[in-house]
C-alpha cells in the first residue's frame, strides 16, 4: 500500500535543496530546510544549465526567470592561449530550450523565491541521525530534535548527512582549482561563450549574461593548499592578464574541485541528492542539471509512493550519471593536459568534442 509522506527535512539550501522543497511543497508535503551558511552572501560560481535542466525549471514555472538572469549560449568558441580560434559552434538547443549560462547565486535566488514560505533554519546543520519508528530523528546544530518521515541530504560535496549516515563513499580531489568572478568593466571580452584551452593545463571561460561577462579560470592545484590567481599571469595569455590586472579582489570565488563517489544514495529513510550523492567534475557543466533532475524525481515520487520511489531513485539516476561521469573524465583529460603531444591532438579534435557532449546531455 502506498505510503503518504507527511514531513520531509532537507539538509542543504542550494540548487537541489530548494528545487526539491518547492516540488514537495507543491504536492502538499510539509518541508523544512536546514542550511549551514549563516546568510546567502556567498554566491558561488558561474555554471551552465543544459536543456534538460531548463526543462526541469520550466516544470517549476521558472524557465522564464532563469532566462532573464542567464544568457543563452547561441555560439560557442574555443581559442588557444594566443587567442586564435580553434573552433566555433552553434550552442546546444533541444525542444526549443537552449544551453544557458547562469550564475549560481542567481539560480539559487529564484529557487528560494519559488520555495518561499518553506521554513528555513539558517546557520544550521545536522549533528546526529538515527532511525525513529518508520522515520528518522535528527539532532540539529541549533539543539532541536526533528522527527521526520524522510531526511534528504542536499548539502553538497562536503555533505554532513553523507558522513553521518552512509558508509563506503569517498571524496576525490580532482587536482583542479577554479576562480570565478564577473569581468571588470572596461576589459574587452568576447561577445560569445568562449573557452580558451592553454598548453599549461589551464582553461579560461567567459560567458555573456546581459551586459556582464561571467568568468571562470581553472588551473592545476598544488598538492596542499592553493595558489593565487596572479600566479598564473605573465604567461602570454591573450586575455587573463588584462582581467586580473583590472580586478579589485572583491567578488572573486575560489574553490578546489572535488568529485563524490558514493556506493549508496539511500539508507532507510535517508537519501542523498545532487552533489552530496554524485558530484562530477564541472568540466562538462552538468552538476546543476543533474541536481534539478534528482530533485524532480524525488518530488514526484516521495509524496504518494515513498517506498517505491526510494527503491527506483538510485537505479534511475545512476543510468543518467554513468555517461556524464565518463564524459567528464574524458573532457578533463583533454582540457587540462600539459603533454605537448596530447594538446596538439586535442586542438585538432576540438571540432568534434563539443558536438558529442551537446548531443549527449541536451
Amino acid at each position: 500500500m502506498p505510503v503518504r509522506t507527511g514531513h520531509v527535512l532537507i539538509v542543504g539550501g542550494g540548487i537541489a535543496g530548494f528545487a526539491l522543497a518547492a516540488g514537495l511543497r507543491d504536492r502538499g508535503v510539509r518541508v523544512e530546510v536546514a542550511e549551514q551558511a549563516p546568510d546567502w552572501s556567498v554566491a558561488g560560481y558561474g555554471l551552465t544549465l543544459w536543456p534538460a535542466g531548463m526543462a526541469a525549471l520550466e516544470r517549476l514555472g521558472l524557465a522564464g526567470a532563469a532566462a532573464a538572469v542567464g544568457g543563452p549560449v547561441d555560439r560557442w568558441t574555443v581559442r588557444d592561449t594566443e587567442g586564435r580560434i580553434l573552433a566555433r559552434f552553434r550552442g546546444g538547443m533541444r525542444a526549443g530550450r537552449p544551453l544557458t549560462a547562469i550564475h549560481r547565486g542567481d539560480l539559487c535566488r529564484i529557487l528560494r523565491h519559488r520555495a518561499r514560505g518553506v521554513p528555513v533554519a539558517m546557520g544550521t546543520t545536522v549533528n546526529r541521525i538515527r532511525p525513529y519508528g518508520t522515520g528518522v530523528q535528527a539532532r540539529l546544530s541549533d539543539g532541536r530534535d526533528v522527527v521526520t518521515d524522510l531526511l534528504i541530504g542536499a548539502d553538497g560535496v562536503t555533505s554532513r548527512v553523507r558522513d553521518l549516515a552512509f558508509a563506503d563513499h569517498r571524496t576525490v580531489d580532482t587536482g583542479t582549482q577554479v576562480w570565478s568572478f564577473w569581468a571588470p568593466r572596461g576589459v574587452a571580452v568576447p561577445q560569445e561563450f568562449t573557452e580558451t584551452w592553454s598548453r599549461d593545463g589551464t582553461t579560461l571561460l567567459t560567458a555573456p549574461i546581459g551586459d556582464r561577462y561571467m568568468v571562470s579560470f581553472a588551473a592545476p592545484a598544488p598538492p596542499v593548499g592553493g595558489a593565487a590567481l596572479t600566479d598564473h599571469t605573465g604567461t602570454g595569455h591573450w586575455l587573463l592578464d588584462r582581467l586580473v590586472e583590472a580586478l579589485d579582489g572583491a567578488g572573486v570565488f575560489h574553490d578546489r574541485l572535488r568529485e563524490v563517489h558514493a556506493r549508496h544514495w539511500v539508507n532507510g529513510r535517508i537519501v542523498l541528492c545532487g552533489d552530496a550523492a554524485h558530484a562530477v567534475h564541472p568540466i562538462v557543466g552538468t552538476g546543476a542539471t543533474l541536481a534539478l533532475e534528482d530533485a524532480e524525481f524525488l518530488a514526484r515520487g516521495v509524496p504518494e509512493h515513498l517506498d517505491s520511489c526510494l527503491r527506483l531513485y538510485p537505479l534511475h539516476r545512476r543510468r543518467r550519471l554513468v555517461p556524464v561521469r565518463a564524459a567528464a573524465t574524458f573532457a578533463r583529460t583533454l582540457t587540462f593536459t600539459r603533454q605537448p603531444a596530447l594538446t596538439a591532438v586535442r586542438d585538432r579534435l576540438v571540432s568534434v568534442v563539443p558536438e558529442t557532449v551537446l548531443g549527449r546531455f541536451g
